[in-house]
């Protein structure tokens, strides 16, 4: 909810007392928003941790909305006076700048602060080792920052008849390869868990895709040793992703 709706929400809230108080009013309807509104969060509390989280609320939504939208209507009805029309303009200033707010956080902040989950660096990352495929007779790509298969066959365009006849299953299996822990797809693809040192993976037709986070977590390997980089893969604040690297006896 924006901080607005809860000045919406406060006189829908009044204004559905004031009609429970009259005695003409059609009471029943106010009663089942009330009602509902009451019954709505016990799903949620019943669960672990889950007593304030916005997915398992979301039976609350219908009433929220109901409230709020009776609240701006009791407050454009009564808009004739200058007072009222004041309070108004002043409300609407404050949505336009909070809906502003929202989706520049949404879109420009979050982003980069949740960079991982907005699956930042694929892309970048399958579209360079597409390009590059030709060169190489094995490629293998880190498993466990986030599952790479789905990523792969998305970026790669992966034709899905061959997929269905070369995919065995996404079950780890120890030393797939040698330093290697997971699944292979055709045979020239392999998924899984890096095992340390990983410059032992890299030789002259291997390709590897390393995550900086769980795998190389000391860069200096890459200019003080055989391995030969080809490419860093970075998260929108700077900090290194991917990287992408084979050996330098493939020069």
């Amino acid at each position: 909810m924006y901080r607005f709706d809860t000045v919406l929400l406060v006189l829908g809230g009044f204004y559905i007392l004031f009609q429970l108080t009259r005695d003409k009013a059609d009471k029943k309807k106010f009663y089942i928003i009330m009602v509902w509104l009451l019954l709505a969060p016990i799903p949620s509390s019943l669960t672990k941790d889950g007593g304030n989280h916005a997915s398992r609320l979301v039976l609350m939504i219908p009433p929220l909305i109901t409230i709020t939208s009776l609240g701006l209507n009791s407050l454009l009805e009564k808009a004739r006076s200058t007072r009222f029309k004041i309070m108004l303009g002043l409300l609407i200033i404050i949505m336009v700048f909070e809906i502003t707010r929202f989706y520049h956080r949404y879109f420009v902040i979050w982003s980069n602060e949740s960079s991982r989950f907005w699956q930042s660096g694929f892309r970048e990352t399958l579209t360079f080792v597409k390009n590059v495929d030709p060169e190489y007779s094995r490629i293998i790509f880190n498993n466990t920052y986030e599952p790479m298969l789905p990523r792969f066959l998305f970026y790669y365009q992966y034709d899905m008849r061959k997929f269905q006849k070369e995919f065995t299953g996404d079950r780890h299996m120890e030393n797939i390869v040698p330093n290697v822990d997971g699944f292979s797809l055709g045979g020239k693809y392999y998924f899984g868990e890096l095992k340390k040192p990983i410059e032992k993976l890299a030789d002259a037709e291997t390709l590897v895709v390393a995550s900086a986070d769980k795998d190389a977590t000391n860069p200096e390997i890459f200019y003080n040793g055989p391995l030969k980089l080809l490419k860093q893969v970075d998260s929108p604040v700077g900090l290194p992703i991917f990287y992408i690297f084979t050996n330098k006896t493939s020069e």
